[in-house]
C-alpha cells in the first residue's frame, strides 16, 4: 500500500471541511438525544502493532517488515485510547492512536534510520438500529450499530543518512469513513464485538483509501469496570503524492480496560 505526503496548502481546506461536517453531524446527534441520560465509557488501551511498509523522500527509501517484538525497542512514546457516550439509539465516539518510532537499516554501504511519528484521531457518531435475541431465554443476543464520521491522519517521516541528505516530509489530511459494528453478548459478563469500516473514498485531496478492522472479547469484571483483548488491524493504501511516499500496515494485539460511568 502507498502514503504519499500532501504539501501543506493542500490539506488546510480538507481539514476545514471535515471538521467542520463531522463536528456539525455530532452537535446534531447531542441535540435529538438531549432530553435522554447518557452513558459514557472511557477504554485506554495498548495496540501491540507490527509494521510492514516503505518509505521514501526524494529517492531514498527504507523498508519496514518488523513484529511488535522487534519494534519495541523502537518505539518511543504510544499513547492510545477511546472514548464513547451512548444515548438510547445514539451513539457518539473518538479514537486517538499516537506512535513514535525509530528505526535503522543498511543500503549497500549506507546505513539508514527512519524516524516516523504517527497520530490517527476519529471523531464520528452512529445509530444503534437494534438488539436482536438469539435465544429461548433473551440469550445470547446481537447488537448492531452504524457508524460514520471522519478520521485524520498525520504522518511525519524523516529519513537519516550520510552526505548530509536529511529529507522530511508530513503528510496531513481528513477523510470521511463508515462501517458497522456488531456486538454479541453471550450473557451478562461475557461479549465479543467486531467493527470494520471503509475511509477516504478518494474524495477531494485525500488521495486514497483506508480500510480497518477490529474484532475482540470483553470481560465485564464489575459494573463500571470491563477488561478487553482482540486484534486490530489498518490499511491505508492508493496514496501516491509528488516528492515522497509511505507504504504502511499496521496489525496486532491490543488490550485494554474501560471504564463506565
Amino acid at each position: 500500500m502507498k502514503f504519499n505526503f500532501f504539501r501543506k496548502n493542500n490539506y488546510r481546506g480538507k481539514i476545514s471541511y471535515y471538521s467542520a461536517s463531522c463536528i456539525s453531524a455530532l452537535l446534531i446527534l447531542v441535540n435529538t438525544a438531549c432530553a435522554d441520560e447518557w452513558n459514557f465509557h472511557v477504554a485506554p488501551y495498548a495496540w501491540l502493532a507490527g509494521v510492514d511498509g516503505d518509505l521514501s523522500a526524494r529517492g531514498r527509501s527504507v523498508s519496514f517488515d518488523q513484529s511488535f517484538s522487534d519494534l519495541v525497542s523502537d518505539v518511543n512514546v504510544g499513547v492510545m485510547g477511546r472514548f464513547e457516550a451512548t444515548n438510547n439509539e445514539f451513539i457518539l465516539t473518538s479514537d486517538i492512536v499516537y506512535i513514535d518510532l525509530g528505526s535503522e537499516q543498511s543500503v549497500g554501504s549506507e546505513t539508514l534510520r527512519a524516524d516516523m511519528k504517527e497520530t490517527i484521531l476519529e471523531l464520528g457518531g452512529g445509530y444503534h438500529i437494534g438488539t436482536f435475541s438469539l435465544g429461548e431465554c433473551g440469550s445470547p443476543t446481537l447488537a448492531f450499530d452504524m457508524l460514520a464520521g471522519a478520521r485524520y491522519f498525520n504522518l511525519n517521516a524523516t529519513i537519516k543518512g550520510p552526505f548530509g541528505r536529511d529529507p522530511s516530509n508530513d503528510l496531513n489530511y481528513w477523510e470521511p469513513y463508515i462501517g458497522p459494528r456488531l456486538v454479541l453478548a453471550f450473557n451478562e459478563k461475557w461479549s465479543t464485538a467486531l467493527r470494520t469500516d471503509i475511509g477516504g473514498f478518494g474524495l477531494g485531496n485525500d488521495p486514497g483509501t483506508s480500510w480497518q478492522l477490529t474484532a475482540g472479547v470483553k470481560y465485564q469484571a464489575t459494573k463500571l469496570v470491563d477488561i478487553g483483548l482482540g486484534y486490530k488491524f489498518l490499511n491505508i493504501y492508493d496514496l501516491d503524492r509528488r516528492d515522497a511516499s509511505a507504504d504502511i500496515k499496521m496489525a496486532g494485539l491490543i488490550m485494554g480496560v474501560g471504564f463506565s460511568f
